[in-house]
């Protein structure tokens, strides 16, 4: 219901302020702009927080008796009021700070900046850190100083990298065991699915995980200093290609350029680092 208020057809789109003016409310004296809040998650995120905390206040005082009727009642009346005037305002705010410093790392550091995210991620994608990126990438994505997504091409440099360490793996070893998995886990890597390989595979011996990294930072290094740039998130590896090609052509040979620099420099770097084969 609140992700209902918040894209309301009444709230004008964000898209459209380049040629259209929003109306606005008086709200004790503050005038507030009536705009929507589609392509971004913040704002539900921090509404249904303070969502959580009305109704917890209100099934503490409200009897029991009344509870079905009225907590739901002045949850939602009290969090929509809330989320468009409050949580609203203040998540643009805390989303164009966020792109921001982004975008501030990305264009100063450059391929350095690539080189650190590309090889660190493959960590947060351990700790399951990785899943709250979505929210920064759907910000960049409805901020209209950048509008596009420069940072999940890093993030398919770091997971197609796994898939080429595992590769390494497959020709390297001589256990039966692993070679039957490294090469089907390697091929989901390609397809954006990087968990079999990395935790099949390379995580459990130690080295190919580190040249993965490897791999990851040298093809996300590339990948920003060609600025490529997606129009979506969500994919990465092959599928990737499907929001990256609306980008221009440029973008998409770029893209295909990184994505083997990682694979190879994986595969080369793991071969390079060797590892402590597993007994059968």
């Amino acid at each position: 219901v609140i992700g209902g208020i918040l894209t309301h057809p009444d709230l004008l789109d964000p898209s459209l302020l380049g040629s259209q003016k929003p109306e606005s409310v008086e709200v004790f004296g503050l005038e507030v702009p009536l705009i929507g809040y589609q392509g971004t998650v913040i704002p539900i995120l921090l509404s249904v927080y303070i969502m959580s905390k009305i109704e917890k206040f209100l099934k503490r005082i409200v009897p029991r008796s009344l509870d079905l009727l009225v907590a739901p009642f002045i949850t939602v009346m009290a969090s929509g009021f809330a989320a468009l005037f409050i949580m609203g305002p203040l998540s643009l705010i805390i989303a164009h700070f966020v792109s921001s410093c982004l975008g501030f790392v990305y264009h100063f550091a450059g391929a350095c900046a690539g080189f650190l995210f590309g090889g660190l991620y493959s960590l947060l994608v351990l700790s399951g850190l990785h899943h709250s990126f979505y929210v920064i990438e759907a910000s960049l994505l409805a901020d209209p100083k950048y509008g596009v997504n420069f940072l999940l091409p890093i993030w398919s440099m770091a997971n197609v990298a796994q898939g080429g360490a595992g590769l390494a793996v497959f020709l390297k070893t001589k256990n039966a065991g692993i070679r039957k998995i490294a090469i089907p886990a390697s091929l989901t890597a390609f397809l954006g699915i990087v968990e079999p390989v990395m935790f099949g595979v390379n995580l459990k011996l130690a080295r190919p995980f580190i040249g993965a990294s490897i791999g990851g930072a040298i093809g996300g290094a590339y990948a920003v200093f060609t600025h490529v740039a997606a129009n979506s998130y969500g994919l990465s590896g092959i599928p990737m290609i499907s929001i990256i090609l609306p980008l221009g052509t440029a973008n998409l040979i770029h893209y295909l350029i990184a994505f083997a620099i990682a694979v190879i420099s994986a595969f080369i770097a793991t071969l390079c680092l060797g590892f402590k084969d597993e007994k059968e």
